[in-house]
């Protein structure tokens, strides 16, 4: 193939082109920009359900008497599993 030799206004200086191009960024910082932004999200997360769960533990503890424990056995006597430690409750998962 031949190519046709296009001029130029203006001379191109030897010195632009030996600039050389800029190399790509590696392709290991976006996963590490990924997974410190997914970290961050769950020591979030992790942090607001502790903050939760110790909430509603200060405001059950003066409920949590025999007599209520008691209760709450009558009313769940037959349920499968105490919905306390279901796997639905996120709350309940430290303990």
């Amino acid at each position: 193939m031949l190519r046709a030799q296009v001029s130029h206004p203006y001379p191109v200086p030897a010195m632009a082109a030996a600039i050389p191009k800029s190399a790509p960024p590696p392709r290991l910082v976006p996963a590490l920009v990924f997974g410190a932004a997914g970290s961050l999200v769950v020591y979030y997360v992790q942090r607001q359900l502790r903050r939760t769960s110790g909430d509603f533990d200060r405001a059950f503890a003066q409920y949590n008497t025999p007599e209520s424990e008691a209760s709450r056995a009558r009313a769940f006597a037959g349920a499968v599993e105490d919905p306390r430690t279901s796997f639905f409750n996120a709350l309940g998962w430290r303990r």
